[in-house]
């Protein structure tokens, strides 16, 4: 998927994110707001917190979003990560 800064793979995590929209109210606010591109780089910075990578802060300054907004769509993404993991072999291959 091509974006106006990035080409986006469309992995199984992120298309359930994407899904989530429909049971969670977080993401689909988020979603609304700030659109889908920005959503894939939120699963991207959420993954790296995950990692220990880096903290909710940073990856809520490098998203460039308000900070409750940030910290709000990393915890559920954070959710959806968790179940991911069995089933997106995508995960594993993430640097």
């Amino acid at each position: 998927m091509d974006t106006e800064h990035v080409v986006i793979s469309a992995t199984p995590v992120l298309i359930d994110a994407i899904g989530r929209q429909r049971e969670s109210e977080d993401i689909r606010v988020f979603v609304d707001r700030q659109g889908v591109s920005k959503l894939a780089a939120a699963l991207h910075y959420t993954l790296r917190i995950i990692d220990g990578g880096f903290t909710q802060r940073t990856g809520t300054n490098k998203l460039g979003v308000h900070p409750v907004e940030g910290l709000t769509v990393f915890t559920a993404l954070q959710d959806v990560v968790e179940e991911a993991v069995a089933h997106d072999p995508y995960l594993n291959q993430i640097d």
